[in-house]
């Protein structure tokens, strides 16, 4: 588990711009 909130966030946050922008990827 992630224990820095903000950090989480972020990757969250980028996470979901990747999928909506079709260039999901590791």
């Amino acid at each position: 588990m992630i224990d820095n909130a903000p950090v989480y966030f972020k990757h969250l946050k980028q996470f979901i711009s990747d999928v909506e922008n079709g260039t999901f990827n590791d």
